[in-house]
């Protein structure tokens, strides 16, 4: 492959970010968040930045796949079709990486600042890495080491109290159980706390966009014969 820059994002630790909250919702609501971002947001961002493949690579977008997703009949942006991906640039998107073609250093660059911030902002307390560099030179841009300030340099803030990690930054209403029975009350949550809920939520509610989600309403789980009831089971272990 020559021509062109390959922008590569990398989530790292992937498994401390799910099980950060210990709530079985939450750690749906993680799993959708990244499912979405990588399946779906970063590719419509690659496009948006101008992701394309180099005129010299050739690729035949009449080869099959088989995509479990066809018969779901999901948006044409959420199959799984490689060629099709390719053609626009996209050369990974699952597993933890995403990969990205663009014809200049510019583009490049400006996908990698835009997917840099956004993953800051709706995948917070996820650690990553996007190298960005020429494909024929097989060269690399160092990535600008942009970190939250450590909870301990700024003691003022109240520490989230559903991970116990990083900063509160809104409250929300909970029936939590006491002994003198069940009480509302107000819960300081960090905003990674308050994705994972809002990602759950779409979750339950079959509005999801990633992988599971997609894949979950053709999963017999309900009807005749079923006894399984996602509201009375899932919900329940949920919390």
């Amino acid at each position: 492959m020559t021509g062109g820059f390959l922008v590569s994002v990398e989530l790292l630790r992937v498994q401390t970010f799910l099980f950060a909250v210990p709530r079985l919702a939450a750690m749906v609501g993680a799993n959708v968040l990244i499912g979405e971002e990588l399946r779906l947001r970063l590719p419509q961002l690659a496009k948006a930045c101008g992701a394309t493949l180099p005129a010299p690579i050739i690729y035949s977008p009449r080869l099959g796949c088989s995509d479990p997703l066809d018969a779901l009949a999901v948006p044409d942006e959420l199959q799984d079709a490689p060629s099709r991906l390719l053609g626009d640039g996209i050369l990974a998107r699952d597993g933890g990486h995403f990969r990205a073609v663009f014809i200049d250093a510019d583009k490049a660059e400006n996908f990698r600042r835009r997917a840099q911030t956004r993953l800051l902002t709706r995948l917070p307390g996820l650690r990553f890495e996007i190298r960005s560099g020429p494909i024929d030179q097989d060269e690399t841009v160092p990535l600008i080491d942009v970190r939250e300030r450590s909870i301990l340099e700024i003691p003022q803030i109240q520490v989230c109290e559903e991970s116990g990690n990083g900063a509160a930054r809104v409250f929300e209403e909970r029936r939590l159980a006491t002994e003198s029975g069940e009480q509302l009350q107000r819960v300081a949550i960090s905003t990674g706390v308050r994705l994972r809920g809002a990602a759950y939520s779409r979750f339950r509610e079959g509005k999801s966009r990633d992988l599971i989600g997609l894949l979950q309403p053709g999963l017999p789980l309900q009807g005749p014969g079923h006894t399984l009831k996602t509201t009375a089971t899932l919900g329940a272990l949920a919390g």
